[in-house]
């Protein structure tokens, strides 16, 4: 179960870093849906 806890801790970090994902999207665009396991570093 810790290394479970361990690999979403990385992933919500890694997710943080990107500043682009943060950010609100334009009006109208509804939602937008990363995958952090699918993107390159």
């Amino acid at each position: 179960m810790r290394e479970h806890w361990a690999s979403g801790h990385e992933d919500t970090k890694r997710s943080l870093k990107r500043r682009d994902w943060i950010k609100m999207p334009e009006n109208g665009m509804g939602i937008v849906i990363h995958d952090v396991h699918r993107e390159s570093e």
